[in-house]
């Protein structure tokens, strides 16, 4: 993660911890908008180590974590639209 995005999660989470109820949904909205792109940051990353079979292991696992959070934020962003 670059120091723009970790300076985004940084200022959103901030935002959580001095917001009222009323800003929740759209901070919520943010959180999973960052969690999937920070999964497909994972994702092309790890879809890019083609020759390093110690690694392997660690983009196999990877991969399964990052897959049910792309699905459920791609499921959560779809039902707030």
């Amino acid at each position: 993660m670059g120091r723009e995005e970790y300076a985004a999660v940084l200022h959103l989470f901030s935002d959580i911890r001095t917001s009222g109820q009323d800003k929740l949904p759209h901070l919520l909205d943010q959180v999973m908008l960052l969690l999937a792109q920070m999964a497909d940051i994972l994702h092309q990353f790890f879809d890019s180590i083609r020759c390093h079979c110690h690694l392997l292991w660690l983009k196999t696992h990877t991969k399964r974590l990052c897959s049910p959070i792309l699905k459920l934020s791609r499921q959560y962003t779809a039902q707030a639209a």
